[in-house]
């Protein structure tokens, strides 16, 4: 890694098979979502980073004790982080490098619980909270010529 350096990844994710049958009702879940992550070395030491990932998930409702739980709870997740960080190349042919970053997250989560209480009564509750979040992230890359990486990091 030097100075002008830059990484872009995009990676999604989905979970097409998460569907429950239980008394010949059934409930679709889901599992969606995806990460954008940016980083620019702006000198041979020094780099930025932002990262973005969004989340629509949904359970299947709930199955204890062979009674129906009708409920229904829809996630939605927004993060958006900025960070910077220090680098080092560890040996002369570039192949060990460690570094830490460390930075701040903001977004948002919420939830919508739709189901029904005990007594058949329908019920719609719906939650939204604001996310702030701070991070440190240390991390030691190996790679194998231009084609393999491997990475040992921790996000706290």
């Amino acid at each position: 890694m030097k100075k002008g350096d830059s990484k872009l990844a995009f990676n999604y994710s989905a979970n097409f098979a998460d569907n429950t049958v239980k008394e010949n009702v059934s409930a679709k879940g889901k599992a969606r979502g995806y990460d954008l992550q940016v980083a620019y070395a702006f000198t041979n030491h020094w780099a930025g980073q932002f990262n973005y990932f969004h989340r629509n998930e949904r359970n299947a409702g709930d199955f204890d004790n062979n009674i129906l739980d009708s409920t229904i709870i829809n996630y939605q997740r927004n993060l958006t982080e900025i960070g910077a960080g220090y680098f080092h190349v560890l040996s002369n042919n570039k192949q060990a490098i460690f570094q830490v970053f460390g930075g701040m997250g903001f977004g948002t989560f919420s939830f919508t619980d739709k189901g029904r209480d005990q007594n058949s009564v329908y019920r719609n509750r719906f939650h939204k909270m604001n996310i702030t979040k701070l991070y440190i992230q240390p991390a030691f890359m190996v790679r194998s010529k231009r084609n393999f990486a491997a990475t040992l990091s921790s996000r706290n």
